[in-house]
């Protein structure tokens, strides 16, 4: 056997790699993993201010609404099973507690920040075009204003009778 094809290791010789070589790799695994927690974190963040992100959304209207002779016999409407089906209450308590958006206990007859009643009409124009009257203390342009064409009117009449019957 020729001493080329040959493979000494003599364990006196032997020598650890450079402390500069391994603190080198160190930092650039240190880097790419704050790199990623980084990436992840803004990620996260981008998703959750998304109103589609926000809460569930029920399928458009053309494919959950009742068709026209059907909506006359469906006047009762369970406005608390949209609620939760939509992900209303995600943002809106029925019990005082605070959330995202205002709670609904309490809503119906009190006074809306530009002074009107809040009654049925105030209620339905609320969830057709959630910004034109926000309520004090909260923020437009959350919640999602779509629901003319995800929701049926017999469902918007429903969340509108269920809100108002809520103590």
């Amino acid at each position: 056997m020729h001493q080329a094809d040959e493979i000494h290791a003599d364990p006196d010789t032997l020598q650890p790699p450079p402390r500069g070589a391994l603190f080198g790799i160190g930092v650039l695994a240190g880097f790419f993993a704050v790199l990623g927690l980084l990436f992840l974190v803004l990620v996260s963040r981008e998703a959750s201010h998304r109103p589609d992100t926000m809460m569930p959304m029920m399928p458009a209207a053309s494919e959950s609404a009742p068709a026209a002779d059907e909506g006359a016999a469906n006047l009762d409407v369970d406005g608390a099973t949209i609620a939760q089906n939509v992900g209303c209450l995600a943002c809106h308590s029925i019990d005082g507690s605070e959330r995202v958006g205002p709670t609904w206990a309490g809503l119906f007859g009190s006074t809306a920040p530009d002074g009107r009643t809040i009654d049925e009409a105030y209620l339905r124009e609320s969830i057709v075009d959630p910004n034109a009257s926000v309520a004090s203390g909260f923020n437009s342009g959350i919640m999602p204003s779509n629901y003319t064409s995800t929701l049926s009117d017999a469902e918007i009449d429903g969340l509108v009778t269920y809100i108002a019957g809520l103590p």
